[in-house]
């Protein structure tokens, strides 16, 4: 069964959940009416509902977004299968049975979604390192510590290659936003020095290092409130 099944019985499922009472008040004046639901069957009806809701939710997130960036995935995802990790081993049959083909595909296809995403996650400031921690214990406890430093190993890898394609943002911006970059470099100026080639290197090894801890600052700031809203581009 495809994701649009799921959504299409998520929506049935809502509509006729608002019209519970009035099935069961047609049960007890419509003698023909043989086919109302029994309580427990309302009451999973309900619990199927729950279930497929975050599914729902973010397919419809996605759809919406004209350019849904990367951090939007990660704790949509992350959602998804917590949700399946504690249905597949519910005490109802039908639950567990309806949920461990979908278990079954997440693990097939989103095996490694957590190392992935993440990289995206991180940039999010509601997210960081804080809130991705929280989320691998939680499914993965006993392989969270190996993931992140997986993932943080990426990140800085990541920055690097993107630092080196991009050499023009390496500097620093003066007060008034302009670009400086190479501090030796001066154009045409007839009083510029005649600088050792071996000393540029070392300047911009040091600002290599710069952008590297501009990096550790952003972690290791604290996240912001989930209910902020913040443009992460």
């Amino acid at each position: 069964m495809s994701l649009q099944d799921w959504n299409s019985i998520y929506l049935m499922l809502e509509s006729a959940l608002k019209c519970m009472r009035g099935f069961v008040r047609l049960s007890f004046k419509d003698k023909k009416y043989e086919f109302c639901p029994s309580e427990d069957e309302w009451n999973r009806a309900k619990e199927i509902c729950d279930f497929l809701n975050s599914f729902y939710k973010i397919t419809t997130l996605m759809s919406r977004q004209s350019y849904p960036t990367s951090n939007l995935y990660f704790m949509q995802i992350w959602k998804i299968e917590c949700l399946l990790k504690q249905y597949v081993t519910s005490e109802d049959e039908v639950m567990r049975n309806m949920t461990q083909p979908m278990t079954d595909k997440f693990d097939k296809y989103w095996n490694e979604y957590s190392i992935i995403l993440s990289l995206g996650a991180i940039l999010d400031p509601h997210i960081k390192f804080h809130v991705l921690k929280y989320c691998l214990n939680k499914v993965e406890p006993d392989t969270a510590q190996a993931k992140l430093a997986n993932i943080k190993e990426g990140l800085y890898s990541l920055f690097e290659s993107y630092a080196e394609r991009f050499p023009q943002n390496n500097g620093s911006s003066g007060s008034n936003g302009t670009h400086i970059g190479d501090p030796f470099n001066r154009g045409d100026d007839p009083l510029a020095l005649d600088i050792p080639e071996d000393l540029r290197n070392i300047s911009f090894e040091v600002d290599a290092l710069h952008r590297k801890y501009s990096l550790d600052l952003y972690l290791d700031e604290s996240v912001l409130d989930m209910n902020s809203k913040v443009d992460v581009l």
